[in-house]
């Protein structure tokens, strides 16, 4: 099992580097914001920044979910790789777990590193307008990327590029969230139905989608026949 993972941890370091420098450009953006671009008679500036920047790290996170569930079968077939992982004596159960087990440590760790720094201020933070939505935003960003994960990882069984089964992932996502609002706002109500009722939907649909996708994907390569 430590093999297949330690192979599948090679097969993701283009996306774990991406993952990296992603994330990293966004906090040097911030420590930058921080100490060239605060007002002295703001303190609240700071933690502004750091959650502006924080919740653009939890996107980052849910647009790469669609990288690693786009590369999760579709590389290996694209390098042929997939050919002698079938000759070797191993399950598809175990090769499916690895892959899950790689995938979700480096989602985890990237969603990790952007909930500490928005922790960092939560004592100090005073909600201010424009933020009220903190909550749900987190909520709707990490039902994201399980839900492009999930697509990127039904798309990768069947496809054969990874590029391509993450764009289907990314251009799709933004599209069943549009739908899900589209499909809310003949029930919305203000005096019934709350802006915190509408992220909450939105955030189960996404989550759903994507343990729905998560499924097929797996169904599909467990019942294909070539690699």
């Amino acid at each position: 099992m430590m093999a297949l993972i330690r192979k599948d941890w090679r097969q993701n370091q283009v996306a774990i580097v991406g993952s990296a420098v992603m994330l990293g450009f966004i906090y040097l953006l911030a420590i930058y914001s921080i100490l060239f671009q605060t007002n002295p008679d703001r303190p609240r500036d700071v933690p502004e920044i750091i959650i502006g920047f924080s919740l653009a790290g939890f996107w980052i996170t849910a647009l790469m979910g669609a990288v690693y569930g786009g590369t999760a079968f579709a590389l290996e077939r694209r390098e042929r790789s997939a050919d002698f992982l079938a000759m070797l004596p191993t399950t598809k159960t175990r090769i499916i777990l690895s892959k899950l087990i790689v995938a979700a440590a480096c989602l985890l760790l990237m969603w990790l590193i952007n909930f500490m720094v928005m922790l960092s201020v939560s004592r100090t933070y005073i909600p201010f307008k424009g933020w009220t939505n903190v909550d749900e935003i987190i909520a709707m960003t990490t039902a994201g990327a399980v839900m492009t994960f999930g697509v990127g990882w039904l798309f990768s069984s069947l496809l054969t590029s990874p590029a391509i089964a993450a764009s289907i992932s990314i251009g799709a996502s933004p599209v069943i969230l549009i739908l899900t609002c589209l499909f809310v706002a003949p029930w919305y109500r203000p005096d019934t139905f709350s802006d915190e009722l509408a992220y909450c939907y939105a955030a189960w649909c996404g989550l759903f989608v994507g343990v729905i996708c998560l499924v097929a994907g797996t169904v599909c390569y467990l019942w294909r026949v070539e690699p």
